[in-house]
């Protein structure tokens, strides 16, 4: 069946065979069409009769007026009630798939319209509508959706179940992630089973794989406008001793100019703030506005950078403020030893001066790294890590003496992104002068000999202390004028003074955070401290960055601050999806039809009992 306003309409019924109660019709028209005829009575008071006025009786026209009248309310009553039953379903309600609700609750979702409301209360609005509209038995589940998937509800028929689940879905302050979305929408979608309903604001417009249906939530006419700092930094200036260099980024989508400010205050350790700096700005239309500023006399430590309009509060508070880290110069102390030792120290001034990374040191007693080339000094237990090259002699960084050398050492690299590795490629490497030899214990070896087990990197653990072998002989390979030789030098000094460089200087919420492999010490775990506070975690474990705040981990002497930086939740950057669907499944306020034939049924039988004892009563 189909009707027509503006554009067909495709009606199903699922229950077609209550159409058949239409029939109803035939006997409800014979009642009042087929006319009666009045038979003749006898009666003993006329004289009763006569005192009725005849003018008073309706007409013929009129009686015969009012009663097709009634039969048109009650024709109208029957059939909506035969279709009602007949359970009809516009063409996107007449499947029966399963539903699989997934709802946005992605920092943007936290954006308050002009009616007060924020985007995830309209989303959730729509869910419920399409949770109420459940008929038949028709199971539907509940997600959400942020940088991860969380489900709220399996499968069920049952909507009040839908429902509560649908009320503990609370705004989150993380990125959506559309490659989780994508993820499991495809494998969702993979069997055609179900239907997926994805329920987001019109701020963005992923790229959604085919047979996801976006229905977008919020009009876009009256949201307020947005700007945020989707990017920033405090670093060590370059140019100007004790000052620090910021730089931010900030977009918006105003649609006329707008001014604020930023304001730069450092934090105490009580987590008091000191206002240091105010930089006036003036936001252009459709302009994102870079900033590159010099602050003189800045100490080290923990900073924040605010943005804060004139005009008032923007739609979204999460991106207006970003934790900063300013780190305090603390160079690793390398102490060279053996001979030959021209070349190594020359390695490491040649990172001093990048951001003072490295510095020479002469007594090894100050030393964070040893640099030994051949010949070991006295080792006091535990003493400084070490980095080794050619090794000789007894030692407890190997299990036995060197033995002889290798014919032609061919590398195989066991570990190629680990840190001492970083910028490198060790299999082109000559590892002439290499020789026999084996780690000890517990080694982590990063590279051996092809063919045999004869290590060529590893990495060793004894007392406290930690070195790296590098079993070569770097005068003899020619390894010293490699430019190879001062970045392996920095990373190994680097890596084993736990200064491991894999951890960021600035964290987004959503990122996983990769904890280093080596944990300096004897510790078997990293203390990561965190906005929410402490948490144990193994090496190399992979964390989730949920609240913006500071990170940091004290064995490592590492702390970042972690913000939304985001310029997909910051700013509106297109309208909903073409041809998206509406937030209404069917019918008003997400009813289905039937729901509403029921009601205009009942209605139209209430309104003809009142006009038949209005007729009968007078």
């Amino acid at each position: 069946m189909g009707g027509s306003l503006g554009k067909m309409v495709a009606v199903t019924f699922l229950s077609p065979a209550f159409l058949w109660s239409l029939a109803l019709l035939l006997p409800l028209a014979a009642l009042f069409l087929i006319r009666v005829k009045p038979r003749a009575r006898p009666t003993t008071a006329y004289f009763l009769w006569e005192r009725l006025k005849p003018e008073n009786r309706p007409s013929h026209l009129l009686r015969r007026l009012r009663d097709l009248f009634s039969l048109l309310l009650l024709a109208a009553a029957v059939t909506a009630a035969a279709l009602g039953l007949a359970d009809p379903r516009g063409e996107d309600e007449a499947d029966t798939r399963p539903l699989l609700l997934v709802i946005d609750q992605s920092a943007s979702m936290q954006r308050r319209l002009a009616d007060g409301r924020t985007l995830l209360d309209h989303a959730s609005e729509a869910a419920a509508g399409w949770i109420r509209a459940l008929r038949g038995g028709r199971q539907a589940a509940l997600m959400s959706v942020d940088s991860d998937l969380h489900q709220q509800a399996r499968l069920t028929a049952h909507p009040p179940e839908l429902l509560r689940a649908l009320d503990q879905v609370q705004p989150g302050g993380l990125p959506l992630d559309e490659a989780v979305l994508a993820e499991f929408a495809e494998t969702a979608l993979a069997s055609e089973e179900s239907r997926v309903l994805f329920f987001t604001d019109a701020a963005k417009n992923p790229s959604l794989p085919e047979g996801l249906e976006c229905i977008a939530v919020g009009p876009a006419g009256e949201r307020p406008g947005n700007a945020g700092l989707v990017a920033a930094d405090l670093a060590p200036s370059l140019t100007l001793n004790g000052a620090a260099t910021l730089l931010a980024r900030l977009v918006h989508d105003f649609p006329q100019a707008v001014t604020g400010r930023l304001e730069l205050s450092r934090r105490d350790e009580a987590g008091g703030e000191s206002l240091i700096r105010v930089l006036p700005l003036r936001l252009e239309p459709g302009q994102p506005r870079r900033l590159v500023e010099e602050v003189p006399e800045a100490e080290p430590g923990r900073w924040v950078l605010r943005w804060r309009p004139d005009a008032g509060a923007d739609a979204l508070a999460l991106d207006d403020a970003v934790d900063l880290v300013l780190p305090a110069p603390r160079p690793v102390r390398v102490a060279v030893t053996g001979v030959e030792p021209f070349f190594a120290q020359q390695a490491v001034r040649a990172f001093a001066s990048e951001r003072g990374t490295l510095q020479v040191v002469t007594d090894a007693a100050q030393a964070d790294v040893i640099l030994s080339i051949g010949e070991l000094a006295a080792e006091p237990a535990p003493g400084p890590a070490r980095l080794i090259f050619r090794p000789e002699g007894d030692s407890p960084w190997w299990a036995e003496a060197p033995g002889a050398e290798l014919d032609t050492p061919l590398p195989l690299l066991l570990e190629p992104e680990h840190p001492l590795l970083r910028f490198l490629d060790a299999a082109s490497w000559d590892f002439r002068g290499a020789r026999h030899l084996r780690p000890p214990a517990g080694s982590l070896v990063l590279a051996r000999q092809e063919g045999d087990e004869t290590p060529l990197i590893y990495l060793a653990r004894r007392d406290g202390s930690r070195v790296a072998v590098v079993n070569l002989d770097p005068v003899a390979s020619g390894f010293y004028l490699s430019p190879a030789f001062p970045v392996l030098v920095r990373n190994a000094a680097l890596a084993l003074a736990g200064r491991d460089e894999t951890l960021p200087p600035q964290l987004r919420l959503g990122q996983r955070l990769v904890l280093p492999t080596e944990i300096p010490g004897e510790a078997d775990r990293w203390t990561l401290e965190t906005p929410a506070g402490a948490v144990k975690a193994r090496a190399g474990a992979v964390v989730r960055v949920h609240d913006a705040g500071f990170y940091a981990l004290p064995e490592a002497d590492w702390t970042a601050g972690a913000a939304l930086l985001a310029a997909g939740e910051s700013i509106s950057v297109g309208a909903a999806e073409k041809g998206a669907l509406s937030p209404q499944p069917a019918g008003l306020g997400g009813r289905p039809w039937a729901w509403w034939l029921g009601l205009l049924a009942v209605g139209v039988i209430t309104l003809e009992s009142m006009l038949y004892h209005r007729r009968r009563v007078g």
